[in-house]
């Protein structure tokens, strides 16, 4: 009896282990089968919302996508065109966004409207224009949530209303100077900054530290006042 038992248990282990592994396969198959989608619209969404900052100083950096084009060839590449500003320093740059992993969320979906949602992760690079002072590279590793519906993808904005910790387009890395070969931290993201929690006070939304009100945020709404709708417009008139 004991030994049936044991037999049992194993094959019962046996047949948990094989579907395990169908199902990991399954999930690995899907992943690389959608790396190749277009997901050019994914980082140009909400660019108004984007919050940025270069140095330990915590210095605002703004940036713009001009354009964000899937390669040709190489459909988990993307050539980029844009604009950087710092202080009063606006420099074009060019470069690349590899998309090198879209991680499902295959525990918390929303069933009921038929929105899967998922995880895109990889890494960029983007060259300044080199003839401009204080011109560098921009490079690091980025996230960005998505959710398919109806086989299209969106930008993940579902939380954005009543998530007061949302963010999304999350870009961390750094900013190599051509000249002095000098690097600094340079991040940035749709509504919070990653690895901010110094600069970054807000609880509902983001907001400056005041210690850093004069590193680029002074024009930045503190939500006191009567006109912060039109004084967020200022802040986010085009610099571009």
């Amino acid at each position: 009896m004991i030994i049936k038992d044991r037999k049992i248990k194993y094959l019962l282990l046996l047949t948990i282990l094989f579907f395990c592994r169908l199902s990991a396969e399954e999930k690995n198959y899907c992943i690389d089968s959608i790396r190749s989608i277009n997901y050019s619209h994914i980082w140009q969404s909400y660019q108004d919302e984007i919050l940025g900052y270069i140095g330990d100083d915590f210095q605002r950096f703004r940036i713009r996508f001009l354009s964000i084009e899937q390669d040709k060839t190489d459909k988990t590449k993307y050539n980029v065109t844009g604009k950087t500003k710092v202080k009063n320093i606006i420099c074009d740059f060019e470069g690349i966004i590899i998309v090198k992993e879209v991680r499902l969320y295959y525990g918390d979906q929303t069933c009921n409207t038929g929105k899967k949602k998922a995880v895109l992760s990889g890494s960029y690079i983007f060259k300044e224009d080199s003839t401009r002072t204080n011109s560098g590279i921009l490079e690091g590793k980025f996230t960005s949530y998505i959710y398919w519906k109806a086989d299209n993808v969106f930008f993940n904005d579902l939380a954005r209303w009543y998530d007061d910790s949302y963010h999304n387009n999350q870009f961390e890395g750094k900013w190599t100077n051509y000249s002095s070969g000098k690097s600094k931290k340079c991040n940035w993201g749709v509504d919070r900054i990653p690895d901010s929690k110094e600069l970054d006070n807000g609880s509902a939304e983001f907001y400056p530290n005041l210690k850093y009100k004069n590193n680029g945020w002074s024009s930045y709404p503190d939500g006191s006042s009567d006109k912060y709708e039109e004084e967020l417009k200022n802040d986010r008139k085009k610099w571009w």
